[in-house]
């Protein structure tokens, strides 16, 4: 018990949530992806997901139970001292509950982190082959190009367009040096940085950007800057711009 006036721990509010389910209880979906840093954290008013074994354990508020008629003790461990299905099963469960933007996110943050990877994930599929999320994660797993790890707006939008024109698949958030770019190809030595009132809403982080272009234009890779307005307004435009640079890097 905590004492009144003290904070409680990082992360009581879900340990809770799982005893209050009863043995076999874990964490999972979209709470044990948040547990793993593969999605944000979702508000605090939002509902614990937690999978107990094919039982009842009865209305709890706060609490969205899923039941699981086979859960395997290869599919759970304990993240934080808090039991939690595996990122590969998390993932599974995603696929299931998920929207594309969000599954394709968690596993490029899963593979990009080592948490999972896809050899990990195919026997998991084998295994549960009636799993509502299988047909929708195999289908990213086998797809031409890497999941991309788009953690904002622009990435979301910019990434499919890429794709769409069939330019070749950049890395999404990727470290290079000291710094994490927004799109990078690294063969070809281009970034694309994104521009935003939240990149430059100080004159630290305007300072920061500058240092950042500064550092990798200084390493011979080629700085593309783009913001808000000419990726909604004028996309062809940009995906030209992105174009002429690449061909004639590598």
């Amino acid at each position: 018990m905590y004492l009144i006036g003290l904070v409680a721990p990082p992360h009581a509010h879900e340990m809770a949530a799982v005893l209050a389910c009863g043995p076999g209880a874990v964490l999972s979906h979209r709470s044990a992806a948040s547990l793993w840093q593969l999605l944000p954290y979702p508000g605090r008013a939002d509902a614990v997901d937690i999978t107990v074994p094919a039982r009842n354990p009865g209305l709890k508020p706060g609490i969205r139970v899923h039941r699981a008629a086979d859960l395997p003790t290869s599919e759970t461990t304990t993240r934080l001292g808090i039991p939690v299905t595996t990122a590969a099963r998390t993932l599974l469960d995603l696929a299931a509950s998920h929207s594309a933007h969000d599954l394709e996110r968690a596993v490029g943050e899963a593979f990009a982190t080592r948490r999972t990877n896809r050899p990990m994930i195919l026997p998991l599929l084998a295994r549960h082959p009636g799993h509502g999320g299988v047909k929708r994660l195999r289908t990213l797993l086998d797809a031409d190009h890497d999941p991309a790890r788009t953690r904002s707006k622009a990435e979301r939008l910019l990434v499919p367009m890429i794709r769409r024109a069939k330019l070749p698949h950049p890395e999404v958030n990727a470290r290079i040096g000291d710094w994490e770019v927004d799109l990078l190809w690294r063969e070809q030595r281009l970034a694309v940085e994104f521009d935003g009132y939240a990149a430059h809403s100080s004159p630290q982080a305007f300072e920061r950007d500058y240092r950042k272009t500064a550092e990798l234009e200084s390493a011979e890779i080629t700085v593309i800057r783009v913001n808000w307005m000419q990726l909604t307004t004028e996309p062809e435009a940009t995906l030209a711009r992105i174009a002429r640079a690449l061909p004639t890097r590598g």
